[in-house]
């Protein structure tokens, strides 16, 4: 289990990549603004193309005398060597269901956040980008540190919003900012706030994303 100084540690991570988000003079920043593309990473990696899906269906009323609405759905598996990556996108969410790569393939393999951010780019505009979900939560530091020291804090079943960055320190919450200074130019983006909660598949968190 994480000890209190590895929580301690991920909160000045994460207060720190809070900073390099949100003020472009915050020194330090080694993440640049991604301009690769999907076909981009194939070349570069030697990856083939991911399997994709639009789906488009009637999104449910919540006025009837409105009429029907349609609700576009683009869901994608990429799966090259030992890393994989399943989500679906829609024009402001990006729901990422599973993501799994080794920890010694920095060379070898693309990092996650340009993965993330080439799928969804490729499906939609990331302008219209608010809201990216992380289901399942599995990855070792981010479950150990919401399970030892956020959870007992809060009524179970509970849906909160975060009030640490520690979160934002651990590896989940480093894929999600470093998705956000690849996309955009620093001081124009920010994770607003984050939410955790829980269904019976498993427990989630939302990154919510605000226009500074």
């Amino acid at each position: 289990m994480l000890s209190y100084r590895d929580y301690a540690i991920f909160e000045k991570k994460g207060a720190q990549r809070r900073r390099w988000m949100e003020n472009p003079s915050e020194p330090g920043c080694y993440i640049l603004k991604s301009k690769i593309s999907l076909s981009g990473l194939m070349d570069t990696y030697e990856m083939d193309a991911p399997e994709t899906v639009r789906v488009i269906r009637l999104k449910p009323l919540s006025n009837p005398s409105e009429g029907p609405e349609l609700q576009q759905f683009q869901s994608f598996r990429w799966v090259h060597q030992e890393m994989r990556f399943d989500g679906y996108a829609t024009p402001n969410s990006l729901d990422i269901e599973m993501i799994r790569k080794p920890a010694d393939s920095y060379f070898e393999l693309p990092p996650i956040s340009e993965v993330a951010k080439a799928l969804y780019e490729n499906s939609f505009a990331l302008d219209g980008l608010k809201h990216i979900f992380v289901h399942n939560i599995h990855n070792y530091e981010t479950r150990n540190c919401l399970e030892k020291y956020i959870l007992p804090n809060h009524h179970p079943g509970a849906r909160f919003r975060l009030e640490s960055d520690a979160i934002l320190g651990s590896r989940i919450g480093k894929v999600v900012a470093y998705f956000v200074l690849g996309a955009f130019e620093r001081g124009t983006r920010r994770i607003e706030r984050i939410v955790f909660f829980q269904d019976k598949n498993g427990r989630h968190l939302r990154f919510d994303l605000e226009t500074i």
